[in-house]
């Protein structure tokens, strides 16, 4: 059996990519998704789409533009695809990746190395997460909306980390 990851934007979708090109199938998929906790994913999707301004700034462009570019919707880029198994992106997110290749009897391309930065993020600057995440998650109207918007994410982060 084979693995394939699928690409869910702004949660290792990169790591994904990497691993989907390193692996060669044989017989039947057992397909993967990475799930990202939705507060961190919009967060990082807002540094990718709005690179420039006070965090409170990017903040507030992309509350206007939710839906564009990387502020889509998880359960949204994998509708219609086969979820076989979802690994959350938490402190042993790592762990769980290694531990998924290990289980599985996985055919690599010759010459391909599956050592790689797992938590590569979304913008190498990481100097306004803390201040930004705490403001996301203690501005009452913020978290309003993304708890509209993304609600099925959220859901589907409850029910996978219970």
């Amino acid at each position: 059996m084979g693995l394939m990851f699928i690409e869910n934007p702004v949660s290792a979708s990169t790591l994904a990519r990497h691993l989907n090109n390193g692996i060669s199938p044989e017989g039947d998929n057992h397909y993967v998704v990475f799930l990202r906790e939705p507060v961190a994913r919009f967060w990082s999707g807002v540094k990718k789409d709005y690179p420039d301004g006070t965090y409170q700034e990017k903040i507030e462009s992309a509350l206007k533009n939710l839906g564009h570019g990387h502020l889509c919707n998880q359960v949204d880029s994998v509708a219609n695809k086969e979820v076989d198994e979802v690994i959350v992106m938490d402190d042993s997110f790592q762990d769980s990746v290694a531990s998924l290749l290990e289980r599985h009897d996985v055919t690599w391309v010759i010459n391909f190395s599956v050592d790689y930065n797992y938590a590569k993020n979304a913008s190498r600057d990481m100097s306004q997460d803390a201040e930004a995440l705490s403001y996301i998650q203690n501005n009452a109207e913020t978290m309003a909306k993304l708890k509209d918007y993304y609600a099925n994410d959220f859901a589907w982060w409850e029910d996978q980390v219970t």
